[in-house]
């Protein structure tokens, strides 16, 4: 079975290969995996600052992203916790965290041709900038 880093670490990939559509499903499954890690880190350690108001900023991003959206998604059940906070695991979800936030500021600003089907509607591109924003901030609790 994959371990979670082993998750992020291809939803990273993925994103890389496929980072067209911020409304898409690998965009989306990459922010509940950053949900996930939120919830299921362990934070009993020295580092786990931080780790409240990142979940808080994740939770908002997914919120505004999903409020008009036709469905939620949801992850597969067998997806395994975050497990022990430590600096390896912090680099992954700051990477994988960072560069969502660069894809939904991009198809915001219209960079690249990264937008999605609701690319003509400003309303959209202030979402993705909202989505954005909040997971920079995310990103910055995790240091």
């Amino acid at each position: 079975m994959l371990t979670f880093s082993d998750l992020l670490g291809q939803t990273v990939a993925m994103l890389e290969a496929d980072g067209t559509d911020p409304d898409g499903p690998v965009p989306r499954r990459g922010l509940l995996l950053a949900a996930h890690a939120g919830l299921t880190v362990d934070r009993d350690s020295p580092v786990a600052d931080g780790w409240d108001l990142y979940t808080v900023a994740i939770d908002e991003a997914i919120t505004a992203l999903h409020a008009d959206l036709p469905h939620d998604m949801v992850l597969d059940a067998d997806i395994p916790d975050a497990g022990r906070d430590d600096p390896g695991l912090r680099e992954l979800i700051r990477t994988l965290v960072g560069r969502l936030a660069d894809q939904y500021a991009a198809a915001a600003a219209g960079v690249d041709g990264r937008a999605g089907p609701e690319d003509s509607r400003p309303w959209r591109r202030q979402v993705w900038a909202n989505v954005a924003h909040r997971l920079d901030h995310a990103v910055s609790q995790l240091v």
